[in-house]
């Protein structure tokens, strides 16, 4: 399962003195499939990231890099709001930072 997997992957990075930092999504996590045509809604992005970074906390990464939104969005608003929800959801887990992206969908 994947517990069981991040669990002895963590194991390995210790065993070896080796440092993470890993990459946590909003939507297309991994860029696995086909790129999105239509962008998701704010409220499934937040409950993707935040369930990422609750995997993401089991591996104990010094540093997190988030890849949140989407240049599908129409407004700015829509972007605000993600990213003022994203800061809320991360509260409290250090040394993340954000990525913006140009033509990712």
């Amino acid at each position: 399962d994947d517990d069981e997997e991040r669990m002895h992957f963590r194991e390995a990075l210790d065993l070896h003195g080796l440092d993470l930092i890993i990459s946590c999504y909003s939507s297309w996590v991994d860029y696995e499939g086909p790129s999105p045509q239509t962008p998701a809604n704010i409220q499934s992005e937040l409950q993707v990231f935040s369930e990422e970074l609750e995997k993401a906390k089991k591996l104990a990464p010094i540093k997190i890099n988030a890849h949140v939104g989407s240049d599908l969005w129409p407004n700015f608003e829509d972007h605000e709001a993600l990213f003022a929800g994203c800061l809320q959801v991360a509260e409290g887990f250090p040394n993340i930072c954000f990525e913006t992206h140009r033509g990712r969908p």
